[in-house]
């Protein structure tokens, strides 16, 4: 019996990922865009049409994606803060509880989808490079 022959592309798997994490991530941009700082919203158009012209994988690209990530970062922290919440029945009797303010929160739900799509490229880019380093000339 012969084995079955897999053929299977890391390459073009991760691409057809990034490809289906886009358009999710285009409409939390969307959503993100609404509320990012305007030196932000230039990054979020720019981010679109990219993605609607299928031109995901160049290095500005996700350059564009982590500085923005960023930004929504240091918002969504602004909205984190810490309770302390007394129970009598707790060993400690208190507990510290992190909150984050429905504002906050709802920026953390719409940058999900970013994250995941920028994740997706830095996988294309890393097979992409880790196939040049295979193929690099032994010297």
């Amino acid at each position: 019996m012969t084995e079955p022959r897999i053929d299977y592309d890391p390459l073009a798997e991760a691409i057809r990922s990034a490809f289906a994490a886009a358009e999710p991530a285009m409409a939390a941009l969307e959503e993100l865009s609404a509320e990012a700082p305007f030196t932000m919203r230039a990054m979020t158009t720019r981010v679109q049409r990219a993605a609607v012209a299928g031109d995901l994988f160049h290095a500005s690209l996700r350059h564009d994606l982590r500085t923005l990530i960023d930004a929504v970062d240091v918002q969504v922290a602004r909205g984190r803060h810490t309770e302390i919440l007394y129970d009598p029945y707790y060993v400690g009797e208190y507990y510290e509880q992190e909150v984050l303010e429905p504002s906050a929160a709802a920026l953390l739900r719409a940058l999900t989808p970013v994250t995941q799509l920028l994740s997706r490229l830095d996988a294309v880019d890393h097979i992409k490079r880790a196939d040049v380093l295979a193929h690099w000339p032994a010297a």
